[in-house]
């Protein structure tokens, strides 16, 4: 069983920490996983061009230099994760990143057709939470610079934009969207329900 999975949420939905004990459970069951940061993958490649300093920085670059990096990044990613079935039968590959984009010229999709048929995944999760969850989680992280995204009625928006994003991103390539919602205080539910939709109600 080889499994490409796609999850998506706007910042301060709790995306990683719900990834971080969903591999650690498929870990412990035996399987092979791994986590793949779009984001870190493109901060390597702008950071080596002089081009950006941080990941929130990235969304400030003109889409022309977005689009090219974006679409080598995600050729790079279906490469590794080709090379690495080649050499196991059964692995779970999650594939971190975000569906939207806000910019100062509007909202650009993060898995536009040149991305998501290069990574080519077997399902898109939408992690969600409620505003004021995502506002309270933002105050807590201390390691990003958010302030643009602070504002309720934004974060409402791009919530939606977010699944609107991910549904058309979805319909590119044929593949289902799972909306998993990471409610305050039940964080682990929300990395078990990600663990059984990816081993038990995923038909590939």
């Amino acid at each position: 069983m080889v499994r490409t999975v796609v999850v998506v949420g706007i910042p301060g939905v709790g995306k990683t920490t719900v990834l971080n004990i969903a591999v650690n459970e498929l870990l412990s069951k035996g399987y092979v996983v791994k986590v793949i940061n779009f984001g870190d993958y493109m901060l390597q490649e702008l950071t080596q061009r002089g081009l950006v300093r941080s990941r929130d920085e990235i969304r400030l670059l003109p889409l022309k230099i977005q689009r090219e990096v974006q679409e080598m990044v995600a050729k790079r990613i279906r490469y590794e994760i080709d090379s690495e079935c080649k050499l196991r039968s059964e692995s779970i590959f999650f594939i971190d990143t975000h569906a939207v984009v806000k910019t100062s010229t509007g909202y650009w999709s993060g898995l536009p057709r040149h991305v998501i048929e290069h990574l080519m995944p077997d399902i898109v999760v939408v992690i969600e939470a409620s505003v004021d969850e995502i506002l309270n989680r933002q105050i807590r992280d201390k390691s990003r610079e958010r302030s643009d995204y602070g504002d309720p009625k934004l974060l409402s928006d791009l919530l939606i934009m977010n699944r609107m994003f991910a549904i058309s991103s979805a319909t590119l390539v044929g593949v289902p969207v799972y909306i998993l919602y990471n409610r305050e205080g039940s964080v682990r539910e929300a990395a078990l329900e990600l663990v059984d939709v990816v081993i038990n109600r995923l038909r590939v």
